[in-house]
C-alpha cells in the first residue's frame, strides 16, 4: 500500500515541475477566457502573477510540510481544537473581539489610505448630508446610490466630525457585529466548537480585514444581512419582536444594497415553513407587522424622492446603468467609463433608458446573455483580493507589501473554499444529525445572491456578504477533518 506521505511528496514534485514547464502566458490566456472582455488589463497582471505564484508555492510547501510533519501538525491542531472546545464562551468572545479590534486598528494606522472611487463618493455624500446640504451629487439632489450607507456615515460625521477615520473605526464595530452574529448562527446550526472556529476564521479573514480601511457599503450591508439571518435562525418566533427586527433589518439592508429587495419573498417563505404550530391568522398578523416595520423605514426615502424628483423612486436610480454595465459594456470593454452611447440628462431617465436598451439587447442576443452567466458567477467567486487592491489605490505601495497580502489573501480564501466544500459534504452526510431549517435559509441566501449577480454582473467585491456563511461551513469542514483523522487513528 502506497503511503499518503509519498503521495503528498510526489504531488508537490509534480506541481513544481508544472510551474517550471508551463509559461505564465498560458495561465493568463486561460484567465482571459473567463473575463468579460476576453482580455486582461496591464494593471491586473502583477496581481495575477503573485496570486499564481502564491497558490503554486503555497500548495508545494503545504504538501511537503504535511508529508514530513503531518503527525506533529495534526497533534497541534487537535490540542488547539481541544483548548478551543473547553474555553468558556465569554472568554472566547472576549478573545475574538480583542483579536478583531487590535488587528484592524493596526491595519488602519499602518496603511493610512485615502479613499478612492465609490468610497470617496460615499465620504462626500455623507459630508454634505452632515452639513445640512442634503443628499447631493455634483451639486444636484441625487438618488444614484441608495441612502443607507451615506446616511449611516453622515450620522457619525455629525456626532464625531468629518473624518474618514471615524468611518473606518465604525467598520471595526460592524466587523464585531458580523462576527458575533456568525458565531450565533454557527452555534445554532452546528455546535459551540464550530461557532468558535468560524468566528476565528472570520476575524482573521484577510480580504474581510482589508475592507476595514474603506468607506464602503459592503460591511454595513453584510452586518444587516447577517443580523437578519441570525434573528431568523436563532430567535424564537413565537413573539412579535423578532418580526419587527426582521422587517427593520431587511429594510435597512435594502436601502444599503438594492439587490436584496426581492429577498423578502424567501424570507416570508422561510418564516412560514418555520412557524411551528402558530395558527395561520396569527402568522399573517406577524408578517403584516414585519411589512409595516419595513414600510416605516422605507417611507422617508420614498417621500423625499417624490418631493425632489416628482416621481416614485423606491430605492435608487443607478439600476439601469448597472444593468447596462454588466450586460453590454463590461462584455465589450473592461473600462466602464468608455461609454459610446448618449445617456439622458436625468438620473431617472438614465436608469429607464439603461433597462430599455439591455432588454432589447437580450431579446436580440439571448444566447449571448446566457453564455455570460457562468462568466459572471466565476468573476463573483474566483478571487478574494478586492479590499487590498482598493487599499493600494489609495495609499503608497512602498509602505505596505500589498502584493504579498494579496497572495496570502487568495491562498486563505481558496483554503476556506475547500474546507467549506468539505463542511457542506459532511453536513449532507450527517444531515439527520444537523438538520436545521437554517441550512435551507443559508442555501437560499447563496442562490439568491448568485442569481442577482447573474442578472447584473459579478465582481469579487460582491461576494463579501457571503463570507461569514462560508466561514461557518469551513469551520465545520476543519472539525470534520480532525474528527475523521481521530476515527482513522482509533481504528489503526
Amino acid at each position: 500500500m502506497i503511503s499518503r506521505n509519498l503521495i503528498f511528496s510526489l504531488t508537490a514534485v509534480i506541481l513544481c515541475a508544472l510551474y517550471l514547464l508551463i509559461p505564465f502566458e498560458w495561465i493568463t490566456g486561460i484567465i482571459s477566457q473567463i473575463s468579460f472582455d476576453k482580455k486582461i488589463d496591464s494593471e491586473s497582471m502583477p496581481y495575477l502573477r503573485i496570486i499564481y505564484q502564491s497558490i503554486i508555492f503555497g500548495a508545494i510547501v503545504t504538501l511537503l510540510v504535511v508529508s514530513i510533519f503531518k503527525n506533529i501538525f495534526l497533534k497541534a491542531f487537535r490540542l488547539s481544537y481541544q483548548a478551543i472546545c473547553i474555553m468558556p464562551i465569554y472568554q472566547w468572545i472576549t478573545l475574538i473581539c480583542l483579536i478583531t479590534v487590535v488587528i484592524r486598528i493596526i491595519l488602519i494606522f499602518v496603511i493610512a489610505n485615502e479613499q478612492v472611487s465609490d468610497f470617496q463618493e460615499y465620504h462626500d455624500f455623507a459630508k454634505h448630508i452632515a452639513a445640512g446640504d442634503g443628499y447631493i451629487r455634483n451639486g444636484q439632489p441625487t438618488a444614484w446610490f441608495p441612502i443607507g450607507y451615506p446616511m449611516f456615515l453622515s450620522v457619525l460625521y455629525r456626532v464625531f466630525g468629518v473624518h474618514a477615520t471615524i468611518g473606518q473605526l465604525a467598520n471595526i464595530l460592524l466587523s464585531l457585529l458580523i462576527i458575533i452574529c456568525t458565531y450565533c448562527i454557527a452555534d445554532k446550526l452546528f455546535s459551540s466548537p464550530v461557532a468558535k472556529i468560524s468566528s476565528l476564521l472570520l476575524a482573521i479573514w484577510p480580504n474581510f480585514l482589508a475592507y476595514t480601511g474603506l468607506l464602503c457599503s459592503d460591511l454595513l450591508f453584510t452586518a444587516f444581512l447577517i443580523s437578519m439571518l441570525a434573528v431568523m435562525i436563532c430567535i424564537n418566533q413565537n413573539k412579535c419582536l423578532p418580526f419587527i427586527l426582521i422587517g427593520f433589518l431587511f429594510a435597512m439592508a435594502t436601502l444599503t444594497r438594492t439587490g436584496i429587495a426581492l429577498f423578502i419573498i424567501p424570507v416570508i417563505l422561510y418564516l412560514f415553513l418555520n412557524r411551528d404550530d402558530v395558527p395561520t391568522h396569527k402568522f399573517s398578523l406577524r408578517i403584516a407587522i414585519l411589512i409595516i416595520a419595513s414600510l416605516i423605514i422605507f417611507a422617508p426615502w420614498w417621500i423625499r424622492n417624490y418631493q425632489v424628483f416628482d416621481r416614485f423612486i423606491p430605492l435608487s436610480t443607478n439600476g439601469g446603468f448597472n444593468f447596462w454595465l454588466g450586460n453590454i459594456q463590461l462584455a465589450q470593454s473592461n473600462d466602464p467609463g468608455a461609454m459610446d452611447i448618449l445617456w439622458p440628462d436625468t438620473e431617472y431617465d438614465m436608469s429607464a433608458y439603461g433597462y430599455k436598451i439591455v432588454w432589447e439587447h437580450i431579446k436580440q442576443n439571448p444566447l449571448k446573455f446566457l453564455n455570460q452567466i457562468p462568466i459572471k458567477i466565476i468573476n463573483l467567486f474566483i478571487l478574494d483580493i478586492s479590499g487590498w487592491r482598493w487599499l493600494q489605490k489609495g495609499s503608497d505601495p512602498k509602505h505596505f507589501p500589498f502584493l504579498i497580502a494579496t497572495g496570502l489573501s487568495q491562498i486563505y480564501y481558496l483554503l476556506m473554499i475547500v474546507c467549506a466544500g468539505i463542511g457542506i459534504f459532511f453536513t449532507g452526510k450527517h444531515f439527520s444529525k444537523y438538520f436545521r431549517m437554517g441550512h435551507y435559509l443559508i442555501a437560499i441566501t447563496f442562490f439568491y445572491w448568485i442569481a442577482i449577480h447573474c442578472v447584473f454582473f459579478g465582481k469579487d467585491r460582491y461576494h463579501l456578504p457571503l463570507v461569514p456563511l462560508i466561514a461557518i461551513y469551513a469551520a465545520y469542514g476543519i472539525i470534520s477533518i480532525i474528527e475523521r483523522h481521530k476515527e482513522i487513528n482509533a481504528k489503526e
